[in-house]
């Protein structure tokens, strides 16, 4: 796991906004759900090839690992020179992925997640490039889906009947193989829980429009244009009660060249305060990507809304800051195994308050499921400053935003207007702007004073608004 922590974040204790309710968290547990597969060795070598003044296919093969639910390939050795590719295409369902030298590297020489049992291989030498070939040396592949040991003892924190429903938010991602859910942010980020960044440290990937499972609850995997490589320098995480979150990032799609925020065009904005509409929640709701074995599938387990998007609403039982780093708030939302990491939000807003990250809900009403809210201060630092020097400063402008309290341009109560931003940002700032259009009539920039600007899950636009009359 990679734990990077700004050794200067500012520790203070705030103010609490709702009735603290303290309930035993004897019995959560993590909930991720890792995905169950096999590795195969399997040695084939493409011939070596010089490009020819025309761009021409050299060499193409089928793998096929007979029965396999879905597989991926990994490359023992590759030169692709500057422009060579490889197209890797799923006879099934006709899903490619297209890579090249620089992708192949950022996906650790693995190939995407295709469906079925076999992908097709054609490689594309390109004019000028020379000795141009590739070899694998395994193929990972689904294995048969096993209970966990929470689902042999019985619901995994469903909060009596499963009352989880199907949903298509364009926001929401699966984790695989590790099994977890992650989310699009504002700033251009992604989070989940920090228990589900151990396997990051192999190949992990983010994919949306995730389909439907089989019927027997094996898994089906997006289409490969919907698959991100994940970014493992980039994870920023910390686990324990409370204090578990993960911000990370991921390479663009080899096939798009977009980035999830773009592609997706759609991202939740995060809130520290619980009174951004007025009250605090009374309800809250999880979107993610869980087990789901009711009713059983075909084979009396797990069923074809296995581990796909799925969402439910439900009380909000309050939030605890046992200190700065350690705030948990706490409801009776369904989930189960693979919700580790989903979005805590205000229901029919893109408000989130927090990360989900344990069960233990039961029939019992004094049960819940639990989380890290946003008042935790160090994951607001690592949010603060992500992907950014230590020394900078960054400002935050949010036209969209209901932050529901005072302004200050930190990551949780952005400034809505751009010439607010301008006005109080100090010389040297990075202003980081969420996706939308911003007035640009009649903002003036102290003299001397040096900003950059940073756009942040999406295009930005600054024009001039009608003067007023």
């Amino acid at each position: 796991m990679s734990t990077t922590i700004h050794a200067r974040l500012r520790c203070s204790i705030g103010r609490r906004l709702l009735p603290i309710l303290l309930l035993s968290s004897a019995d959560t547990w993590s909930q991720p759900a890792p995905i169950p597969r096999d590795v195969v060795p399997y040695q084939a070598t493409s011939g070596v090839y010089d490009g020819q003044l025309l761009a021409v296919v050299a060499d193409t093969r089928e793998v096929r690992i007979a029965n396999a639910p879905w597989l991926q390939l990994h490359f023992k050795a590759y030169e692709l020179g500057a422009e060579s590719f490889i197209t890797v295409t799923s006879i099934a369902d006709g899903g490619v992925q297209i890579l090249n030298a620089r992708t192949l590297d950022q996906w650790r020489s693995n190939s995407a997640y295709f469906n079925g049992d076999a992908v097709k291989i054609t490689l594309h030498p390109a004019p000028g490039d020379k000795g141009v070939f590739y070899s694998l040396d395994g193929v990972v592949i689904g294995a048969k889906v096993e209970p966990s040991a929470h689902e042999l003892r019985g619901p995994m924190a469903l909060c009596g009947t499963d009352d989880r429903v199907h949903s298509n938010d364009p926001r929401s991602a699966r984790i695989v193989p590790v099994g977890c859910t992650g989310w699009l942010v504002s700033t251009g980020a992604v989070l989940t829980a920090g228990h589900c960044t151990d396997p990051l440290s192999e190949l992990a990937v983010l994919e949306f429009n995730v389909p439907a499972s089989t019927p027997d609850g094996s898994i089906r995997f997006a289409s490969p244009a919907n698959q991100y490589a994940i970014d493992a320098k980039s994870v920023v995480a910390s686990e324990g009660e409370g204090n578990d979150w993960a911000i990370f990032t991921t390479h663009a799609n080899p096939n798009t060249h977009l980035f999830p925020a773009t592609a997706q065009k759609a991202f939740y904005r995060m809130s520290s305060n619980l009174m951004t509409f007025g009250t605090g929640p009374a309800q809250v709701q999880v979107t993610g990507y869980g087990v789901d074995n009711t009713p059983p599938g075909i084979k009396g387990g797990r069923n074809a809304q296995n581990q796909t998007e799925q969402t439910d609403v439900g009380l909000f039982l309050g939030e605890d800051e046992i200190d700065p780093h350690k705030v948990v708030i706490k409801y009776r939302v369904d989930t189960m195994g693979g919700n580790s990491g989903s979005p805590v939000i205000y229901p029919g807003t893109d408000i989130t308050i927090g990360i989900h990250t344990h069960g233990g809900c039961g029939i019992d009403p004094a049960t819940s499921n639990q989380g890290t809210g946003f008042k935790n201060q160090q994951l607001e630092g690592a949010l603060q400053q992500f992907l950014t020097f230590f020394a900078e400063q960054v400002t935050y402008v949010d036209g969209g935003h209901a932050s529901g309290a005072e302004e200050n341009g930190r990551v949780f109560k952005p400034y809505r207007r751009l010439e607010d931003a301008v006005a109080a940002a100090a010389n040297g700032d990075i202003l980081s702007m969420t996706s939308g259009f911003y007035a640009g009539w009649g903002i003036t920039f102290p003299k001397g004073k040096e900003l950059r600007l940073r756009a942040t899950a999406g295009p930005v636009g600054i024009g001039a608004s009608p003067r007023p009359q």
